[in-house]
């Protein structure tokens, strides 16, 4: 690899630098300034068009909410999902491993059993199962914690372990179990045996599983019904809403970007601003969750409006004074930089206009307790030869950093094995979206390619 990336991506820099904050600027605006602003940016001061629609919505909760299963249909039910209610059983289960590789000679591997056979012994003349587990356990994590590894459950661990702890009693202790690992010794510390939740505990669960089941494929059902009606009477939902025993809802008015009720999800605000909407006919059927549809239509439409200038006065007022809060502090802090390239010195130019002149320790490109826009631009300006390369830059909310970059730290040690693999990684990865954006753009490009609303 070329090291000159690592080198870039190492380099410090150190700079000085002064904020100049956000100046206020509180002079009358000219009338004919603030009129001429307005028709500049017009659109800017617009109410957006709106649109109202009507709607019929489908939903497995209404549909579910119709079935009201009796007792003995429930009872029935409840034999036959008795599975879904059954509260599996729990075992806190301890160990100790004596290691002892798989393809171990023959010679350690009875060292090892002699080993767990002794800690067994132990356990066996009355010393505290943990206590023996943390002086003798190789599995270092769990001897910490006297052997304990949690709660195990069916399929979860080495067979020839998991059959001998699945039937062990509570508080009983093992023979010497083999693994791949080595030799274990395994107890039982907690078990709470396997139950079945009462009909009348899981009544209520039962009777919404029950209504949905009941109502799965008439959804469905209902849903093709919707959308076929809807399509063959394309210039009302009277009919679609007739057809699955419905009735015609309708929203609030609501924009392109926020709605209220339906008109919160984005597929409906989407679907009511397509062309064949606003052109009057009704929408596709709108999948809006797995067992939520709707289809729309269009009630009232409202154009977007131009507000009079009266009422975006202040508006306007603000803007411009931003703006010119903005220009004056870029000059004030422009006509600091030059002082700089004149000879002035920093501190005292700092120190004349009341502000602080920051002297952080050199810096790297991900310095993160810096304005992301001085970083940018201390690394952006080449290095200083026989005088410091000063400049300016805007931060986001228009305040103004004048700096001065007075010496670049080249890193000199080569990288190590570790740096070196993530640096390949990443130039591998950026190298590959690189490929693949290219590939794309050709793609698009040789076809004809259609980009849905919302997609780009």
């Amino acid at each position: 690899i070329d090291f000159y990336f690592f080198r870039l991506k190492n380099q410090q820099r150190h700079i000085e630098y002064v904020t100049f904050p956000l100046q206020k600027v509180e002079q009358p605006i000219a009338d004919q300034a603030i009129a001429d602003y307005y028709q500049q940016y017009r659109a800017d001061f617009q109410e957006p068009e709106t649109l109202v629609i009507d709607y019929v919505l489908l939903t497995i909760d209404d549909l579910a909410a119709g079935v009201q299963p009796t007792d003995a249909e429930l009872r029935t039910f409840y034999d036959e999902q008795k599975g879904a209610f059954t509260i599996p059983e729990e075992r806190r289960v301890s160990h100790i491993l004596v290691a002892a590789d798989a393809s171990a000679a023959p010679e350690a591997e009875q060292a090892a059993l002699t080993k767990i056979q002794a800690a067994r012994e132990r356990i066996l003349k009355g010393e505290d199962f943990a206590k023996v587990a943390k002086d003798v356990s190789e599995d270092t994590e769990s001897a910490a914690k006297g052997g304990d590894l949690g709660i195990i459950r069916k399929e979860t661990m080495d067979p020839n372990f998991e059959k001998v702890a699945l039937s062990l009693g509570q508080g009983v202790l093992s023979e010497p179990v083999r693994t791949p690992f080595g030799y274990h010794l395994i107890k039982v510390t907690d078990l709470k045996p396997s139950s079945v939740r009462s009909f009348e505990e899981a009544k209520q669960e039962l009777t919404t599983l029950y209504q949905r089941n009941a109502v799965d494929s008439r959804f469905y059902e209902l849903g093709q019904k919707l959308t076929e009606t809807a399509f063959e009477h394309p210039d009302s939902l009277d009919p679609a809403a007739k057809a699955i025993a419905k009735t015609v809802q309708r929203t609030l008015p609501f924009t392109r970007e926020k709605g209220e009720g339906i008109a919160a999800e984005k597929a409906v605000r989407d679907a009511a601003f397509s062309d064949d909407v606003l052109n009057g006919k009704n929408s596709d059927l709108l999948e809006l969750g797995p067992e939520k549809v709707a289809v729309i239509r269009v009630y009232d439409r409202r154009p977007a409006v131009e507000k009079p200038l009266t009422d975006v006065r202040a508006e306007i007022v603000r803007r411009l004074r931003t703006e010119q809060a903005k220009e004056q502090t870029r000059r004030a802090a422009e006509d600091m930089r030059q002082k700089l390239e004149d000879g002035s010195s920093f501190p005292s130019l700092a120190k004349a206009a009341k502000l602080t002149l920051q002297t952080p320790a050199p810096i790297r490109r991900n310095a993160a307790d810096l304005p992301a826009p001085l970083v940018e631009a201390v690394f952006t300006v080449p290095k200083p030869k026989e005088r410091p390369v000063r400049g300016t830059v805007a931060l986001e909310d228009g305040a103004q950093v004048v700096y001065s970059v007075n010496a670049v730290i080249e890193q000199s040690p080569a990288p190590d094995d570790k740096e070196v693999e993530i640096l390949k990684n990443y130039l591998v990865n950026t190298a590959g979206q690189q490929q693949f954006a290219a590939w794309l753009a050709q793609l698009r490009e040789a076809e004809d390619v259609y980009t849905a609303p919302g997609r780009e």
